[in-house]
């Protein structure tokens, strides 16, 4: 048991080259995850507004559905036509 440990008594740690070798590949890791994770959350905001785009269009079809005529707008403000699959719609600013 002695011997054993006189063999393995400097040999505590990791080198300096070991360690140099783990930060690098963490480095690549991130590097490559870090814009990925990015280009995930614009994919999931520009998913998030087309939702909410289609919760609009949704009532207001269910509005016509049920008075026979699309909602009315106020007069005041301005209004900027846009349109969706064909069909317009007006946003209020």
């Amino acid at each position: 048991m002695k011997r054993f440990f006189k063999l393995h008594r400097g040999e505590k740690g990791f080198t300096l080259i070991e360690l140099l070798i783990v930060v690098a590949i963490l480095g690549i890791l991130a590097a490559v995850i870090i814009p990925n994770a990015a280009g995930f959350m614009k994919t999931a905001d520009i998913n998030a507004a087309n939702t909410e785009v289609a919760n609009v269009k949704t009532g207001a079809v269910g509005f016509l559905a049920e008075n026979g005529d699309w909602p009315n707008l106020p007069i005041s403000g301005t209004g900027e036509q846009i349109g969706i699959y064909g069909q317009d719609f007006w946003l209020t600013k």
